[in-house]
């Protein structure tokens, strides 16, 4: 779920947006709605392919992240790809240059956007921790611009975690 200008967005199913906003005509009021909005894709050789999604706000824009797996194994990322929604087209348009922002993907779909100058992070990058098999700390940085991956970990030699890491973003 991602809150973008006053409303609460939500993947009610593969290729369908939820809204939930809250009228004051005159009488505040809770609406729903959906809308059509087919999810990106990735070609590759495999006859299956599964994707995790991030919903997130970043800019007052709402985008999308996926993560393309080939086949039933979820062992090894094959893509990574950034979506902007354009409302008037109500589809996702992929992205390459998302500015100054770093998009941190986190466990159960959580998802956060921040200023990566101001954070020491890499600009226009995707980072996120996906270790299937829980034996490393180490954590992934996906390029948007370049298309490059880098595998990085802690500068010190951690014992691994007890629960899955999370990402704490300041607010404002």
């Amino acid at each position: 779920m991602a809150a973008v200008q006053g409303k609460f967005y939500f993947r009610k199913s593969p290729g369908v947006v939820g809204v939930l906003s809250f009228a004051h005509d005159p009488e505040p009021h809770m609406e729903m709605a959906t809308f059509d909005a087919p999810m990106p894709t990735f070609v590759g050789d495999a006859p299956q392919k599964v994707t995790m999604t991030y919903l997130l706000e970043s800019s007052q824009q709402l985008f999308l992240v996926c993560l393309f797996f080939l086949g039933c194994s979820f062992e090894h990322i094959e893509e990574v790809g950034a979506y902007r929604m354009d409302f008037s087209k109500q589809e996702w348009c992929k992205v390459t240059d998302i500015g100054d922002r770093a998009f941190l993907l986190g466990d159960q779909s959580f998802a956060a956007s921040c200023s990566a100058l101001e954070h020491g992070l890499k600009t226009g990058c995707v980072y996120f921790v996906y270790d299937f098999f829980g034996d490393s700390n180490d954590f992934h940085i996906f390029d948007l611009l370049d298309g490059t991956r880098e595998l990085a970990g802690p500068t010190q030699d951690i014992p691994l975690l007890a629960r899955q890491p999370f990402w704490m973003v300041p607010v404002r």
